[in-house]
């Protein structure tokens, strides 16, 4: 087959121009471009040094056609061209362009750091008196609980001495009692033993008077 007479199809571009808008904060701008249809490989962003910001890129609708995505957009001129981030998610993309801080709010910044601190220093003087009056009443406090506590330490040593005293008496008494009931049976024995020895004396004087008769 003959191929030398075909004609090489030129690839065939439509351009696509994306919805996008604008976002002002105080310290940044949002830009968000919308694109339908697109992957996040099939664009770039840039960004020149007069601050023109561009986002470029095609995608393929048939075996030729494609659509083709260059759009440029005015970045304001207080923006910080460095610290520009962006994300790309449900077919949107999002650029955060950071503001650059100029002299004056750097002084107001400054100042108002300074009165932060100024703050920050004077709460935590204030925060050092509190603790210390804390600190003295409850010395106070302390001082009272350990007299307390001593005066109920004393109490209860005196209870202790004199259950203590009551059970020496009683202890005492009882021994004495028992010194006496062990006299009386010594003495019991000594008794009997003295009757015994009586009634074998009288036994024996008797049968003497007897046999001399």
């Amino acid at each position: 087959m003959d191929t030398k007479g075909k004609r090489r199809v030129q690839p065939c571009y439509e351009n696509f121009h994306p919805n996008s808008d604008w976002n002002v904060e105080p310290g940044n701008y949002t830009l968000r471009v919308f694109l339908p249809g697109f992957k996040k490989e099939e664009f770039i962003v840039q960004i020149d040094h007069q601050g023109k910001l561009t986002v470029k890129g095609k995608k393929q609708l048939e075996e030729n056609k494609f659509m083709a995505l260059d759009q440029t957009y005015n970045v304001p001129k207080d923006s910080d061209h460095d610290k520009i981030t962006g994300k790309f998610d449900h077919e949107c993309l999002t650029l955060v362009i950071p503001r650059k801080i100029s002299q004056d709010q750097k002084k107001t910044s400054s100042s108002s750091d300074d009165q932060q601190q100024q703050q920050q220093q004077q709460q935590k003087q204030e925060q050092n008196l509190i603790p210390a009056d804390h600190d003295g009443l409850k010395g106070d406090h302390d001082d009272h609980e350990k007299k307390k506590k001593k005066k109920d330490e004393e109490e209860v040593i005196k209870s202790s001495e004199k259950y203590c005293e009551s059970s020496k008496v009683c202890l005492l008494e009882h021994g004495v009692v028992d010194c006496l009931l062990d006299r009386m049976n010594r003495n019991r024995k000594v008794i009997a033993v003295a009757f015994v020895a009586f009634s074998v004396g009288f036994y024996v004087s008797h049968k003497l008077k007897t046999a001399g008769k």
